[in-house]
């Protein structure tokens, strides 16, 4: 304090003026104190400390100018800077005492900005025993730069529940110094000067919505700073969860799932990063993982660091998770998720087009381990889908089943879900049957000869035999022009029993086949025989 330093500064007087000093250390007794003398020039320099107490300075500065004043010393010593105006009358007391320096060292300095201008008186103090010699730089400029204003919400925050607003004003200026602050609603009508507080509260309406505040500051030589504007959004709606995946019932099929939660509005990110959903084993041990926040969706991802054991049952909740004005997310309560098992199921046919009686080789192969059933199952002519047998594949996961074809069906593999398997059905191998038909007692191996107007009976048969139907005989003969066979005629009989009967009656010399086919049903496709020839003479 300066009352404190007047004191000291007389004691020490007192015993100074008991001293014996050399006649270096005389000084004029006009500088000791208010009036001082006139600076004498921009840079000062003498001695200071001992017996020489203070050294006062007078400086008649303009208006609207800055003072700037630095003074140094020599190493060890301890020298004060105090700056007072005209209504001071004394060194020794905090009368018109506007600014002073009075770090340990002799390295001060003191700026100081005056509207009116006027008197004014720098003392040196140096009221230790060490002596050295000084130096003092004094500069009177004009501050024509406006100081420079920026502002903040709550600490930077973006939202917030309270319309009560923490009001962070950081303002700058080179030279005189901030003074005052000034603030608008609107950006137009401002309210009046006020002294300048780097923290303060604002008011608005407690009604959800963006609100914006306007504030400018204006420094000791009167320049007025820019506008300086910050918006922060008003929120008092908790934010809800929109979509969460795997969510409760969810089918895992992946050993190690990507957690994801999307959110009704933007969120804290820090508050999803720090455990946004929890994810627990059976024994309740947490599961370890990554998380990550996309500001663009509104969602909240976890990868586990590992694959979770297939079967098992995880229990996952939802963590303290907060929008942007820091309302909490409702909670959702506990959800399990149970990853399976998926195998790859597969099943082909040989051959995809068979005869009536005829063996089927259908090929199927399961990705192990399997740990649900595997059933063969057939669908006949597009009915239901019923189990034909249980079936377990070889090492290799593969299986082989050899069926007669009876009718038209389509072939699968079925494996059922378990508490660690996924159900799974593979693709089908349709398998089209034919209708047998033939000519009992005839080979088709062998060409028979007939005289032209010879009549042939000939008998066919149809298997199966129910129900009847039309069967037809197609008769081809060998065009030696075109060195083709091309259709002579046809036969249609109806069947008694699978069976009909036919004669045939050749008039013209040649190379014959004949070919017998079937009428199609749901459940079978039409059957068409192997060739039967004759030679003609």
């Amino acid at each position: 304090m300066r009352t404190a330093r007047s004191m000291a500064a007389l004691t020490l007087a007192a015993l100074l003026a008991t001293a014996v000093w050399p006649a270096s250390a005389a000084r004029a007794a006009d500088d000791s104190n208010i009036p001082g003398v006139p600076l004498p020039g921009s840079v000062v320099t003498g001695s200071l400390g001992g017996p020489i107490y203070d050294r006062v300075y007078a400086i008649d500065v303009p208006a609207d100018r800055v003072i700037l004043l630095a003074l140094s010393g020599d190493a060890g010593t301890d020298f004060d800077l105090y700056l007072f105006d005209a209504r001071a009358t004394t060194v020794y007391g905090t009368d018109g005492l506007v600014a002073s320096s009075t770090t340990s060292t002799s390295t001060e300095s003191v700026t100081y900005a005056t509207r009116s201008g006027g008197r004014f008186y720098i003392d040196l103090n140096g009221a230790t025993a060490t002596q050295g010699t000084f130096r003092l730089t004094v500069k009177v400029a004009a501050d024509a730069t406006a100081p420079h204003a920026e502002l903040r919400f709550n600490d930077g925050a973006v939202a917030t529940p309270d319309s009560t607003i923490r009001v962070t004003l950081v303002a700058t200026d080179d030279l005189s110094g901030v003074t005052d602050m000034q603030f608008s609603a609107d950006g137009e009508r401002w309210d009046e000067w006020r002294e300048y507080q780097p923290l303060t509260l604002w008011g608005f309406p407690q009604v959800d919505g963006v609100r914006r505040l306007w504030a400018r500051v204006r420094d000791r030589s009167g320049n007025v700073s820019a506008i300086a504007t910050a918006a922060i959004a008003i929120d008092s709606v908790n934010p809800s969860v929109i979509s969460r995946s795997p969510g409760p019932g969810d089918e895992v099929t992946s050993p190690r799932p990507v957690f994801r939660v999307r959110f009704s509005e933007a969120i804290l990110p820090a508050s999803w990063l720090s455990q946004g959903v929890l994810v627990q084993d059976p024994a309740g041990t947490t599961v370890a993982g990554t998380y990550a926040y996309d500001d663009g969706s509104l969602t909240g991802s976890f990868t586990p660091a590992g694959d979770l054991s297939v079967g098992a049952a995880y229990y996952v909740t939802l963590g303290a998770i907060a929008d942007l004005a820091g309302n909490p997310v409702a909670p959702l309560g506990t959800w399990v998720v149970r990853p399976v098992r998926v195998s790859t199921v597969t099943l082909s046919a040989d051959p995809r087009s068979a005869t009536y009686g005829s063996i089927v080789t259908l090929h199927g192969h399961v990705g192990l381990p399997v740990d649900g059933s595997i059933n063969l199952e057939r669908s006949v002519a597009g009915g239901p889908w019923a189990v034909m047998a249980a079936l377990r594949p070889d090492e290799a996961g593969d299986l082989t089943i050899r069926t007669p074809a009876t009718a038209n069906a389509a072939y699968r593999l079925h494996v059922a879900a378990s508490p660690s398997q996924t159900e799974e059905v593979s693709t089908t191998a349709a398998i089209t049957v034919r209708r047998a038909v033939a000519l009992p007692g005839v080979s088709s191996s062998v060409t028979r000869r007939i005289a032209a107007g010879t009549a042939v009976s000939l008998r066919a048969q149809a298997t199966p035999s129910l129900p009847d139907g039309v069967i037809t005989v197609t008769i081809y003969r060998y065009n030696t022009v075109k060195r083709a066979y091309e259709a002579a005629g046809t036969i249609r009989r109806s069947s008694v029993g699978g069976v009909a009967a036919f004669t045939w009656k050749p008039t013209v010399r040649g190379s014959y086949y004949l070919r017998l086919s079937t009428f199609a049903t749901t459940d079978l496709a039409a059957g068409v025989s192997t060739a039967y020839r004759w030679m003609v003479t």
